[in-house]
């Protein structure tokens, strides 16, 4: 009996291990690419405007670059409505890498993500 509950007691830990490395996994990832590939890709540009051509699309979906302006702030006539933002968390975490990678201002990631947000927007 006693060997039975230490079985037992064994699977639970290696299914509750199971659980904490997929929710680690989950939480590495993004769009479906983990953040040490987004990573790996930003740093094998040549410059800040291919890192953001390069992932711009590993991190956020069609529908996402098609829609969403960068900040969320109205188009330039006044009839349109605005467009929502990209999404906050995985915007700053692009913004963050592209920055830290080839160590630039946000502002010149963020002039890049705009100008690339409008092509997607051309589609």
């Amino acid at each position: 009996m006693k060997s039975h509950r230490k079985n037992q007691s064994s699977d639970l830990k290696d299914a509750d291990q199971l659980d904490i490395d997929n929710n680690r996994q989950e939480n590495n990832m993004v769009n479906g690419y983990t953040k040490d590939e987004i990573e790996r890709t930003v740093k094998s540009r040549s410059d800040v405007t291919q890192a953001v051509k390069a992932t711009m699309p590993m991190v956020f979906n069609e529908e996402e670059l098609r829609n969403c302006s960068l900040l969320g702030q109205k188009k330039n006539t006044k009839t349109d409505d605005p467009r929502p933002g990209l999404d906050e968390t995985k915007r700053s975490f692009l913004e963050d890498l592209i920055a830290k990678a080839y160590t630039v201002a946000i502002k010149e990631v963020r002039g890049k993500m705009r100008d690339r947000l409008k092509m997607f927007a051309r589609k």
